[in-house]
């Protein structure tokens, strides 16, 4: 007499546990795939340092993007949950937040590092312009929200369709424990081939800046995923990626004089870290309430 309720249930229970294992299948695939991918792109930058623009990085940058565009198209999944979504809940305030932490945590790690001394502020003279050097500095976060934004949108976005766009929701359809902590782990991981080739993110120690890469991947890590989790859609995080990188990078660090000798500022710099983690828990508060869009 309980035939009727009994074969739904265990319809949801075999369905339920259909999907977590193709989606565990489909992570082994994404790394069978992000391996090869990613060690052309170590060999490619080690070998090619001083090439223009971002196409030293491009390949590996590149890698987690194509190695789940490579598994979906194997595994017959289909694009529909990459989530490009625009209009979506949420949306603009994710978007100025984007913006807002490079900025914010850069005023606050660079200004902190200036005032106590740890380093120099010393933004380069442009040559069409005479200026005060807040004037150039100014100019200098103009382009970086501009020109280095837009010239860095192809690789993060690389980057950000295989992490958060397929490997952060697979690990949750996966029901991998801590998806965002375990995700977070292995972008930084990822990164460490090149730190330790010297060919990113250097600074006096490739140890000291080892872990600041480990402790600012994880803060970053959640915040992103946060912001791909909390709209639906995967271009926020593209976006925040893009600004970190043009802001920190192309603008406060750019600003700052011998900054690969400084252990206080850069993307793995003591004070950008702190800063950054701070960030992270300040937001947790917010991301505790919100409501999650695997898809």
């Amino acid at each position: 007499m309980t035939t009727g309720i009994a074969v739904p249930h265990l319809e949801t229970t075999v369905d339920s546990s259909m999907k977590v294992r193709r989606a565990r299948q489909s992570l082994l695939v994404f790394a069978m795939f992000l391996i090869p991918l990613s060690l052309f792109g170590y060999w490619f930058n080690v070998k090619n340092p001083d090439l223009p623009l971002n196409l030293p990085i491009f390949p590996l940058m590149l890698a987690p993007g194509l190695a789940s565009v490579i598994t979906r198209l194997i595994r017959g999944e289909g694009f529909g949950d990459v989530s490009f979504r625009l209009r979506v809940p949420r949306m603009s305030s994710a978007f100025r937040l984007a913006f807002a932490l490079p900025l914010v945590v850069g005023t606050v790690a660079y200004g902190s590092a200036y005032l106590l001394d740890l380093a120099k502020f010393d933004p380069p003279a442009f040559p069409f312009a005479v200026t005060p050097p807040l004037a150039q500095f100014g100019l200098i976060l103009v382009l970086a929200t501009t020109l280095a934004l837009l010239l860095s949108l192809p690789t993060t976005a690389g980057e950000e369709i295989g992490w958060r766009g397929y490997l952060l929701p697979r690990m949750i359809e996966a029901r991998i424990p801590q998806p965002i902590l375990l995700s977070s782990l292995i972008w930084g991981t990822w990164h460490l081939p090149v730190l330790f080739a010297g060919v990113y993110a250097l600074g006096p120690s490739r140890l000291l800046s080892a872990a600041g890469l480990m402790i600012a991947t994880l803060a970053f890590g959640a915040i992103l995923s946060w912001l791909r989790l909390s709209t639906g859609s995967v271009w926020p995080a593209i976006l925040a990626h893009a600004a970190w990188n043009a802001l920190i990078n192309a603008g406060f660090t750019f600003a700052t004089q011998n900054p690969s000798q400084n252990i206080w500022i850069g993307e793995t710099g003591i004070l950008v870290v702190a800063a950054l983690v701070i960030a992270a828990f300040l937001l947790k508060s917010s991301w505790d309430h919100t409501p999650l869009i695997i898809e």
